[in-house]
């Protein structure tokens, strides 16, 4: 045992020893494993430091005194977390009967202790304005008992004091901020009665004060008439408890028996006591799949990146290694001193990137809470995690020296030490392998993702990158044999990279690691862009102005004068080139009493040839959607009769005489307008319209939520046009033209404005012309269509990354290869080459390496992508056929050439030309 001992120790001398000596190698590593634990460190820090602490908490809602807060009943028993939150998640119970309010308070205090004492609050809340800002938003008064205020509130306040009389309110910074008040301002809110309540800003507390509400004394709140529902919920009544005797977790599940949540300080500040509902949801297991999926590809690659650094290391102390087995060592000792390396490394730069990571947390928590006080309530380190991170960095070192160190093992010591490159010797079954696991890494992935299990998924991947790994040496010696065929410099670089595949294969590796993480990313990044622009549903042409008012707080019509102020309002504060009216058609009369309770839809009759498969199912399984998933009949039979703009009329569809078409600038608009013109219905699909040219559609009848069979058929010529469809959903899901609508006998109304722009408005126009609205009507409404944003810089981002990782890898295998070829770049220039033929070797040996890297890469990076996307595609448990791959060919070309073509041209650069003169050694 100290026999081992002493050997280990003496090898961890001489691979610390070889780390100062080799000190840029050894900062390059270092700061390859190091920088993303300190990012990752910083980052992790922040985010834990953006919660308070359980002190906080309980200071923050209860005081220094209270013990506990318990809220308002809820029907049945309530299953909350630590923190009292998720509310209800039990069953609902019977409810038809309800306690009231004292009998609640009885029961609560019947559990309580018997020194516990309650004090009620009432809460309530509406939609507040205030003189600075007229455009409302939502604000709840909570009041309490004059004696009991101070001890609730413990933050301090900026301004003010606290209230001393009802009709004052205590607000937040984030409140004050929201409606523009200060001390001595008025805050108006609408609590659903007779007149709103209106009260005067007493004091405002610091910014992060944990509180929501206004708060105010007992009598603030004006009564409520019995069965008055007042605001959006009815009025609530906590409790807060008092006293010298803690609410336990065995009281806190008591009252969650009968229906109230609790915030209570003792369970909070000893979590131990608790054993009821969880504090967080479930996770779903397609983005679980996704996580484990980009996780395993960052290990692979860090790895990967790593080795060729210690690859470089073990060939330049050869000499040193096999000096060492000259005078005993064996070949555990010489795996020892290059695995040692890693672990020296690793552990070095894993504890200095956490401590750097520490101090950039520590910093940033102090700087930001100092321009914006409280954004980070506390800083919080994750003092268990930080071990588990110096060890990740280390295990990843060791890892990535682990092959060099087997290397190592094998070394030729009489030729290492008369300076002669022993050629590296294959094994065919290593590629065999490799090809294996690769091949069986995609099966197991797809089928992983489109099952949603998550590990199968992430083994997949992990045994996909592995498997090229391995097969890396196999295809460098197939590409090696193009060899012939090239120039001087081609032929050099393939012959010396097939000739040391213990040097080239880790570079190829690590360069296919890196393209191929890079090409999954971009196409993950570019096929969730298009699912987002698929799922949006847009209101028409990008600088489309939609307006109109709300038919929720009335069923009356929206009447002429209104669409007239609403329409000189678009023109005075937005740059707008016409407003059209926008009339809409319903097959029934909303006016009539007799039909209050009817509504009516066209249902589209599809073609019985091109009707959806799924149609004919009442609830078709993932095999019937998978099969169908991409057949846009399907996707089509998604249309629904709702409309750009709200309106009172069920199941209504918009009516043109093609001018509002032409207008818009829809891409079919000039064909639209003309099929309008000569009395066609437009419809956004070919799908839809039978071979005799017309398209059939049902009057469908629901009467107090039961369906009534199809009432009428109508036969009507149409005209398919592009009306802005994404794929899946329309902007308009049909068009009628008048004479349509008057041969039907529909009822029509006009609803909204829609308006084309001469450009793009501002946000502060949009915003200047719905004030104006809200002016005119409080339900009154203004928007224009953006579109769902514009293109993501994240694919170039990762281009840029991806061409930073390969230039490096490349760059570290170049270094050695041109310290492993200077005797034959001696025998060229014996020989009479020119200067300049060692740049063009290197820029050779760069191309060998990053082509075979970047194109292998990037083909790898699509399968990988292809899997993201599926397992996207299947996550919560149903098939969404709009996750669909899209593949950004400028960034996968950009990333499989552009990687090459820069590492050629920086080796070109970057290599002298002056060919040296060394002694060369017979083999």
């Amino acid at each position: 045992m100290a026999r081992r001992l002493v050997a280990l120790r003496a090898a961890a001398r001489i691979a610390a020893r070889d780390a100062r000596r080799a000190k840029g190698r050894t900062a390059l590593v270092a700061t390859m494993i190091g920088l993303p634990l300190l990012v990752g460190t910083a980052g992790g820090t922040l985010l834990n430091s953006g919660e308070p602490t359980p002190e906080q908490i309980v200071a923050s809602r209860l005081g220094d005194v209270a013990q506990a807060e318990i809220g308002a009943r809820w029907a049945g028993e309530v299953d909350q977390g630590v923190l009292g939150q998720y509310g209800p998640m039990g069953g609902g119970g019977d409810d038809s009967d309800p306690p009231s309010d004292v009998e609640h308070e009885r029961a609560i205090a019947a559990i309580l202790p018997a020194d516990a004492e309650l004090v009620r609050a009432t809460a309530d809340g509406g939609m507040a304005t205030s003189e600075a800002r007229s455009r409302p938003s939502h604000a709840e008064v909570l009041e309490l008992p004059e004696d009991r205020l101070a001890d609730l509130v413990t933050a301090p306040l900026t301004s003010g004091a606290l209230p001393r009389s009802p009709g004052e309110f205590l607000v937040g910074q984030d409140t004050a901020e929201t409606f523009s008040v200060e001390v001595g301002d008025a805050l108006t809110i609408d609590l659903g009665l007779d007149e709103p309540l209106t009260g005067t800003v007493a004091g405002v507390l610091e910014a992060g004060a944990a509180t929501d509400a206004a708060l105010a004394l007992t009598g603030t709140l004006p009564a409520v008439p019995d069965g008055t529902q007042s605001g959006r919920s009815e009025r609530q009544v906590r409790w807060y408890v008092f006293g010298d005797s803690p609410v336990t977790a065995a009281h806190v599940e008591q009252l969650n028996a009968i229906g109230s949540p609790v915030l209570s300080r003792h369970v909070v500040l000893n979590p131990d006591t608790w054993h009821g509902g969880p504090d967080m949801g479930g996770t779903d297991a397609g983005v679980v799949a996704v996580v484990g999926a980009v996780a395993a590809i960052v290990l692979v690659e860090a790895i990967l990146l790593i080795g060729p650094a210690f690859a470089v290391g073990a060939q330049r102390n050869q000499r040193q290694l096999a000096m060492i087995a000259a005078v005993g060592g064996d070949a555990r000792t010489l795996r020892r001193v290059v695995l040692l390396g890693g672990v020296t490394i690793g552990l070095a730069a894993s504890t200095l990137a956490v401590v750097l990571g520490l101090g950039v947390a520590v910093l940033a928590v102090w700087g930001v809470n100092l321009v914006w006080p409280l954004t980070f309530p506390a800083l919080r380190i994750p003092w268990l995690v930080l071990p588990a991170v110096i060890a990740l960095g280390t295990l990843i070192a060791t890892a990535a020296a682990w092959l060099p160190a087997r290397r190592a093992g094998r070394l030729d010591v009489v030729a290492a030490l008369a300076g002669r490159r022993a050629e590296a010797r294959p094994r065919r079954r290593v590629a065999i392998i490799g090809a294996v696991l690769a091949g069986a890494g995609v099966a197991v992935a797809i089928v992983g993702a489109s099952a949603s299990q998550p590990f199968l998924v992430v083994g997949g991947v992990v045994a996909l990158e592995i498997g090229i790994v391995a097969t890396a040496g196999a295809i460098v010696a197939l590409v090696a044999r193009l060899a012939p065929r090239l120039g001087l410099a081609g032929r050099f670089a393939l012959r010396d990279a097939s000739r040391q595949r213990s040097r080239t294969a880790p570079a190829v590796a690590a360069i296919i690691a890196a393209l191929a993480g890079a090409t999954a990313g971009a196409g993950f990044i570019a096929s969730s862009e298009a699912h987002r622009d698929a799922t949006y549903m847009a209101a028409g042409p990008e600088g489309t102005v939609i307006a109109g008012i709300l038919p929720f707080e009335s069923d009356a019509a929206v009447t002429a004068d209104q669409l007239t102020a609403l329409s000189s309002i678009v023109h005075a504060t937005l740059p707008v080139e016409a407003v059209h009216t926008v009339a809409m058609a319903s097959l029934i009369d909303p006016d009539d009493a007799a039909s209050a309770d009817e509504a009516a839809f066209f249902l589209t009759r599809w073609p019985g040839g091109d009707a959806c498969p799924l149609d004919e199912l009442s609830s078709p399984g993932t095999a019937e959607l998978l099969e169908h998933a991409d057949d846009p009949r399907c996707q089509q039979s998604a249309w629904s009769g709702t409309q750009t703009l709200v309106s009172r009329l069920s199941g209504a569809v918009l009516v043109d005489d093609g001018t509002l078409m032409t207008s818009l600038g829809f891409p079919g608009a000039e064909e639209a307008a003309a099929a309008l013109a000569a009395g066609r219905v437009v419809v956004p699909s070919e799908l839809a319209i039978h071979r005799d040219g017309t398209v059939h559609l049902d009057d469908e009848r629901y009467v107090d939520g039961e369906e009534v069979r199809v009432v009428d058929t109508y036969e009507l010529p149409a005209t398919a046009a592009d009306l802005g469809s994404n794929g899946m959903f329309d902007v308009f899901a049909m068009v009628f033209p008048p004479q349509v609508v008057e041969e039907l006998g529909l009822h029509t109304e006009d609803v909204g404005l829609l308006a084309s722009t001469s450009r793009m408005p501002t946000e502060g126009e949009e915003t200047a012309a719905y004030d104006a609205a809200y002016e005119l009507d409080t339900m009154a409404y203004v928007g224009v269509e953006r579109g769902p944003g514009n293109e993501s810089l994240a694919v170039w981002i990762v281009v840029a990354a991806a061409l930073v990782v390969g230039l490096g890898a490349t760059m570290m295998s170049i270094a050695l290869a041109q310290t492993e070829t200077r005797p034959d770049l001696a025998t060229l220039a014996a020989v009479g080459a020119s200067p300049g033929i060692r740049r063009r070797i290197a820029a050779a040996q760069a191309g060998v390496l990053t082509l075979i890297g970047g194109v292998i890469g990037a083909g790898t990076g699509l399968l990988l992508a292809a899997v993201i996307v599926t397992a996207m595609r299947h996550q919560w448990g149903r098939v969404d056929p709009l996750w669909q791959l899209v593949i950004p060919w400028p960034a996968v070309a950009a990333i499989g050439l552009g990687v090459p073509l820069v590492a050629m041209g920086a080796a070109w650069l970057f290599t002298r030309s002056r060919l040296p003169m060394v002694r060369r050694i017979a083999g």
